[in-house]
């Protein structure tokens, strides 16, 4: 997040205050630049203000480095103060500032406009580079590329005046130092032998005598290609971003954005599907070129020829030529064009060029920024005599046949038209059909298959063809079938099923419409359904969003009907169609109003006896930006027997269902067929007859989906339709007692056993129940939302969360526990059933707080029949939640619960329980056992006969869960296990180094080994993982976090684990701290270290920040001592004011302090990092040995090296982080490497 700084007086304190030094507060990028050292001008940043510093690491000791800050787009050059992390001076000066004999590998680059150290928030840009000894050469280029040879030129970086040149082959392995080239002796080469359209990669280095440079960076470029005589391109078989074989990108100039780029995409579509291409410039200005570069012509300069194109955008274009590809081509300009953002062909006649250029260029012309120029379907031929036809279409499509339509010039009198399959893209190797007015039925086609037409006009009496007009793209109609039945829900969205069309058209449909499938609105079955959207659309008036069926055989004989489920606010229009196309003329059968309830709709086709063969559902919203969603439409028989409604299954059990449903009122017996939940054709099952208005079904299995249909049965045996399908689910067998705390259950799901009742006159389709995880109660990550959004959940409106089937309810003797928090109302009770026609039994209401609660309901007054327990919500504000968690069926005991259980005085294998007693009991017993342990009856069970108890023989650094009962009668009538509290044994300290990133940590729960202390009334610290403003200050991975109170200020201590330190002994300890980057709040953190994970405990002053806000991730290192030999904890006090924001503290290190020789002022370099197998090190003077931690301190790998390299073979090691300790000279460097 940028920051714009308003505070001038501070900034002017500041700058009398440093005068000699101008340390910026603001770090920019957010992250560390790391130092390629490669001897080019390497980017900081492009928007660097002069009020920030950044961050630079891998910078060689001993080097040579040139920095620089000028104003963006600009030569003004500004003032530069370089320091170490410790803000300790290295050189300031006005850029460009040469640094010699740099003394730090990690730096922090200030900016200013001054030595005064002014500055302005706007964009610098920001560079370095090392200096090298021997420079490598500059500038080199290519030109005169032909199919076999090509020149490069270069400059010298110093005063060399021998090089050696390098070509290889597009992507083989760049050049080493060992690499050897070819010795030249001015700075010219032309390489010969080169093969047409292959790619290559130039390099070329100095030679300074005594030592090269580096080879320079790879210069790319293809040979020139055979010129052709005629092309066609629609860029539809370029792997993305690829240019075809022979097309070029030009981009050029000094005024090119290094983000201007020309590419193949599919974001786009201008003519031809999947590809176009994008030239985009970026924040370009001034003097320069973006131009698409056609192949080599062997015709350009005959006067014979046209190009033509598909063009969109935001940039107007030139057409002209080049006289070559490389960057050194010079442009001519032939023709320009005003582009919109509507795709359009355009024609541009090459007729009276005569030069000797040989290639095309299409070029931007624009003074805008940020604009793309989409181009498509480019076509050079020769230019015709006969004039072109226009506007070809297809206006009807049959199985085996379609109608193609066009306009002529007016004069000729004849046409040809070709069609060929998808694939084709040359209309000349086609048999093309003769016309001899401007249509034409091409016959012979497959059905539902898709087919490319192309037109042309014929001349003086067919010997003189136009141009073939095309390719226009079409598909044949699917056979026409009788019936069907889609609920889109085998498809791959956003797709339609195959058969199935869209029509969208009219004089102001919006490129954004759409018809398509999505698992967003899934309505009446999962996952599918279809949303038409008509964005800006008039869908009220003249523009077209239109459903299309498959092609039927029964739309005009006058015995059907169409069913669909639809919801949100607005209007559908039911017709017919004559055609799928766009040219399609469609018939109003019925307008039906939808609302934002689920509802079925049937509309019968009876009257209708025309031609049309397909079914049309036409939005026909009044307002703009709405969806109409769509799902299981049905086409089938309209019955004379007349459908029943209201099928609902009203109770179900373990091997069997209730179902029931209302007649038409003249039919006396009914049909009910049940199948699996993937069956969707009722006609397959075997149905059982009723003679009411109900049915008992049997010989299910329990907990298993399934499906069920109804229809009426009339005399004569006529029976109405299926109605359905309804699903439902067989009960799950009777449990006696349940324990559930959801946190093992797929978010928006219930367990299994468990369901959701919502009902209602008024329940909103947006309420819920469902397990959800940004919501802690009790145990994490897991709690039951149950929200009610617009419902009337203190009225008629049901939200209810069901138990699973329990057999104990009516036996008196059980109770309900859970834990609730949110501010409303919750009614207990009973069900006899967990369908929607459950009936609700209250048997006690509580009121919930924002404060979480453990409740108990005792049902031993309860006598009745119901199997079901229920949580029932009675809100009376609507758009509010309640969170459930833990919930437990059990005995409810006569002994009474204990309470406050506290876990005290943890050492690494023991700890004490205290508890309160709620009665006259004298004995009790304690379980505890490993996490994640959920049982106590299978723990470790200790008696008590006080109201504590001393655990031993634990293990270190390990976590417990612990149990506590209450036990009357002398032993023989326990209470019940009141628990699980979890607590951590003590870890074991450790050695050097140590390392807490925090990416062992469960978030928002804390690593093992660290502890948290809150000694105040505001939030204490948390883990937390990925988030937006972590983010953004540069906290990119699990970060220890502290979350503001509005109200009360920050007073919370996390303490590191133990770590083993000598007396007189120089440590260092380092760490990353921040916060998220807002002006308007600040933070303050204190670090501290001493004996024991206490506030009391810490006497050693490591670091105390004021007025944190800058908004990044400052690397911190400070060196200290301890006064004797012992074991040390390291303290982060977050203790800002009450209402300000967050901080971050990460990567906390602590090691022995490094000394001046070793490793530290020599050259070493550590790589790859992330490493798969093999780490190697190099350094300058020699590495004695190399050992591997990993984060317990605990020695995984040692190696012996005494030599300047290694090579240390990780591949057996498990995936994670690791500390890398290098000893070189005596003396030792730490690294952290993440093994993969």
């Amino acid at each position: 997040m940028r920051k714009i700084t308003l505070l001038l007086l501070f900034l002017l304190g500041f700058a009398v205050n440093s005068h000699s030094q101008c340390l910026q507060p603001d770090q920019y990028p957010n992250s560390i630049v790391v130092s390629n050292n490669l001897g080019t001008v390497q980017e900081i940043a492009t928007c660097n203000y002069t009020l920030e510093y950044s961050v630079i690491s891998n910078i060689q000791i001993g080097s040579d480095y040139i920095f620089t800050c000028t104003v963006l787009n600009d030569v003004t050059e500004k003032y530069v103060t370089v320091t170490d992390m410790s803000d300790n001076l290295i050189a300031e000066g006005p850029s460009p500032l040469t640094v010699s004999a740099i003394t730090a590998d990690e730096i922090k680059v200030n900016y200013s406009d001054d030595s005064s150290c002014a500055g302005t928030d706007s964009c610098h840009l920001t560079t370095l580079q090392l200096v090298l000894a021997c420079p490598f050469p500059l500038n080199a280029s290519v030109s005169n590329i032909t199919t076999t040879s090509a020149d490069f030129t270069w400059e010298a970086g110093g005063s060399e005046t021998a090089w050696e040149v390098l070509l290889l082959p597009e992507g083989a392995p760049a050049p080493t130092a060992a690499t050897s080239g070819t010795a030249v002796a001015s700075p010219t080469f032309t390489a010969n032998g080169l093969t047409q359209s292959e790619g290559y990669e130039f390099y070329v280095r100095a030679n300074c005598g005594s030592d090269f440079s580096p080879w320079t960076l790879a210069l790319p470029f293809n040979a020139a290609c055979d010129p052709i005589g005629s092309f066609y391109e629609n860029f539809d078989t370029a792997t993305t971003p690829d240019l075809p074989t022979c097309w070029t990108a030009l981009l050029r100039g000094a005024g090119l954005s290094q983000y201007a780029a020309i590419q193949t995409e599919t974001f786009e579509v201008v003519h031809s599907s999947p590809n176009s291409v994008n030239m985009y410039n970026s924040d370009s200005t001034g003097d320069y070129d973006v131009i698409l570069v056609s192949p080599s012509l062997s015709n350009l300069g005959a006067g014979t020829h046209r190009v033509k194109f598909w063009a969109s955008g935001f940039s107007d274009l030139q057409i002209g030529t080049l006289d070559g590809f490389s960057s050194t081509a010079t442009f001519n300009v032939l023709e320009e064009i005003a582009v919109t953002d509507t795709p359009t062909q355009y024609t541009v006649d090459f007729t009276s060029y005569t030069g000797a250029d040989t290639y095309i260029g299409i070029r931007m012309n624009t003074t805008n920024t940020y604009s793309n120029l989409y181009i498509d379907d480019i076509l050079w031929e020769v230019s015709p005599t006969c004039p072109d036809v226009t506007e070809v279409t297809v206006p009807v499509v049959g199985t085996d046949s379609a109608t193609v339509n066009w306009v002529g010039s007016g004069t000729e009198t004849a046409w040809q038209v070709a069609v060929g399959g998808a694939n084709e893209t040359n209309p000349n190797s086609l048999t093309p059909t003769p016309a001899t007015s401007e249509s034409a039925v091409v016959n012979g086609l497959t059905d539902n298959t898709v087919y490319n037409v192309w037109v042309r006009s014929m001349c003086a009496g067919g010997t003189d063809p136009g141009a073939w007009i095309g390719p226009f793209r079409f598909k044949t109609a699917c056979l026409p079938v009788a019936n069907f039945f889609e609920d889109f829900d085998s498809v791959t969205t956003p797709n339609l099923p195959d058969c199935w069309s869209t029509i969208l058209r009219g004089p102001t449909v919006s490129d954004f419409a759409r018809i398509s499938t999505s698992t967003f609105n899934a309505t009446q079955s999962a996952p599918n359904s279809v949303e038409l959207y008509n964005s800006s659309s008039d869908t009220a008036g003249s523009d077209d969003i239109i459903l299309v069926s498959p092609n039927l055989s029964t739309v005009g004989t006058g015995t059907h009907r169409l069913k669909f489920y639809a919801k949100n606010a607005g209007s559908l229009q039911l017709g017919t169609l004559d055609t799928n196309t766009n040219d399609a003329v469609f018939s109003l059968i019925e307008e039906v109003a939808t609302t934002d309830q689920l509802t079925q709709y049937t509309v019968d086709f009876t009257s209708y006896s025309g031609a049309d063969t397909y079914v049309a559902i036409r939005m026909n919203n009044s307002s703009t930006y709405t969806t109409v969603v769509l799902d299981n439409i049905l086409w089938e028989v309209s019955p004379t027997c007349s459908d029943v409604t209201d099928v609902a299954v009203v109770a179900t059990t373990t091997d069997g269902a209730s179902v029931t449903w209302t007649g038409s009122g003249s039919e006396n017996s009914w049909n009910i067929a049940v199948g699996a939940a993937t069956v969707t054709d009722p006609s397959t099952l075997t149905f059982t007859t009723a003679s009411s208005e109900s049915a008992e079904i049997a010989g299910l299995t329990d907990n298993t989906n399934y499906r069920v249909w109804v229809r009426s049965v009339c005399a004569g045996n006529d029976n109405g339709a299926w109605i359905g399908p309804v699903p439902f689910k067989t009960a799950c067998l009777p449990t006696a007692n349940f324990t559930e705390n959801f946190d093992t259950t797929a978010t928006d799901t219930l367990p299994d056993c468990w369901s959701a009742i919502l009902r209602g006159p008024t329940v909103s389709q947006y309420a819920s129940v469902d397990v959800i995880n940004f919501q802690t109660v009790q145990s994490a990550p897991n709690s039951v939302q149950l929200y009610n959004s617009s419902s009337d959940t203190a009225g008629a409106d049901d939200i209810i969360l069901v138990s699973p089937n329990v057999s104990t309810l009516s036996l008196g003797t059980y109770r309900l526990k859970f834990f609730a928090s949110g501010q409303g109302s919750l009614q207990i009770g009973t069900l006899d059933s967990n369908t929607n026609a459950a009936v609700f039994s209250m048997i006690e209401e509580i009121a919930t707080t924002d404060t979480v609660t453990e409740y108990k309901i005792d049902f031993t007054s309860y006598t009745g029949s119901d199997t079901y327990v229920a949580i029932r919500m009675n809100n009376s504000a609507q758009y509010t939640s309640l969170f459930i968690d833990n919930v437990t069926w059990e005995i409810s005991p006569t002994c009474p619960d204990v309470t406050e259980i506290a876990v005290e005085g943890v050492t690494t294998t023991t700890a004490e329980v205290v508890w309160t007693s709620n009665g006259s009991e004298t004995q009790w017993q304690v379980a505890y056992a490993p996490a994640p342990s959920t049982d106590p009856t299978t723990a470790t069970i200790v008696s008590a006969t006080t109201v504590s108890a001393s655990l031993s023989g634990l293990t270190p650094a390990t976590k417990y869960n612990l149990w506590v009962r209450s036990v009357c009668s002398g032993g023989t009538d326990p209470g019940a296990w009141i628990g699980p509290v979890s607590f951590n044994t003590l870890c074991l300290p450790v050695g050097l180094p140590y390392i807490e990133d925090f990416e062992s940590a469960t978030a928002p729960g804390l690593p093992l080994c660290g502890s948290v202390v809150n000694l105040g009334d505001g939030n204490e610290w948390i883990v937390t993982e990925d988030t937006f403003g972590a983010n953004n200050a540069g906290f990119n991975s699990k970060t220890l976090t502290y979350n503001y109170d509005f109200a009360s200020p920050a007073d919370t201590w996390f303490f590191t684990g133990g770590i083993t330190l000598q007396a007189n002994v120089d440590y260092q300890i380092s760490y990353r701290y921040g916060d998220n980057a807002d002006d308007n709040y600040s933070e303050d953190l204190k670090v501290m270290a001493g004996t024991a994970q206490s506030a009391d405990e810490m006497f050693i002053d490591i670091a105390d920040y004021t007025g944190i806000n800058s908004g990044a991730a400052i690397n911190e290192l400070v060196s200290f001592t301890v006064p004797t030999n012992g074991v040390y904890y390291f303290g982060f006090n977050a203790h800002s004011a009450a209402n300000q924001y967050y901080i971050y503290v990460d990567d906390i290190m602590v090691d022995t302090a490094l000394s001046t020789g070793g490793v530290t002022n020599d050259r070493f370099n550590y790589y790859p990092n992330p490493v798969k197998d093999y780490l190697n090190l190099t350094n300058t003077k020699n590495i004695s040995s190399v050992t591997v931690y990993n984060l317990l301190g605990q020695r995984v790998l040692e190696n012996d090296v005494n030599a300047n390299n290694a090579k240390i073979d990780m591949s057996a090691l498990s995936a994670g982080n690791y500390i890398v300790k290098v000893t070189a000279d005596g003396m030792t460097k730490s690294i952290k490497v993440v093994k993969q």
